[in-house]
């Protein structure tokens, strides 16, 4: 009986499954026409998706003045609440392009886990991956002093 009630869901996902296949294929002959993606392409994080995403997201990236600009307008940057001489930051402020903020984060993970297994593995790093690595080990350090 479940498996009759079941038929027509997996039907739909086998679907659903061609129509982004064919979509990722229309992304990837987009990515090759533009050369704007192509280079955001060469950051490491960044694929065809996110890239695409990116290109198709903001309006003019000249109207950024400043890198720390750009991730304030996604939402990256931490909430600051600041009086006189005295600066605080909260927590990231969330506002932005939630799916554009997603696909970096996810990017900047799988980054990070590509060069910790590069490092744990003895093969040689780049400086950002050096640096990454590190950074991580430093937080990770700090969060275990707090606990």
């Amino acid at each position: 009986m479940l498996t009759h009630a079941l038929d027509p869901i997996i039907e739909e996902i086998a679907a659903l499954k061609v129509r982004i296949d064919a979509l990722d294929a229309q992304l990837k002959v987009f990515a090759k026409d533009h050369p704007v993606v192509q280079q955001l392409m060469t950051i490491p994080g960044i694929g065809v998706t996110t890239a695409t995403a990116m290109f198709g997201s903001v309006p003019d990236i000249h109207q950024f003045k400043r890198a720390r600009q750009f991730s304030s307008w996604l939402g990256l940057t931490p909430r600051e609440f600041s009086s006189g001489n005295k600066r605080m930051h909260g927590r990231i402020s969330k506002r932005g392009d939630k799916y554009l903020r997603m696909l970096l984060i996810h990017g900047a993970r799988a980054a990070l886990l590509g060069a910790h297994r590069k490092r744990t593995n003895g093969k040689p790093v780049t400086r950002l991956q050096q640096w990454a690595t590190d950074l991580q080990q430093k937080s990770i350090t700090t969060l275990r002093r707090w606990r």
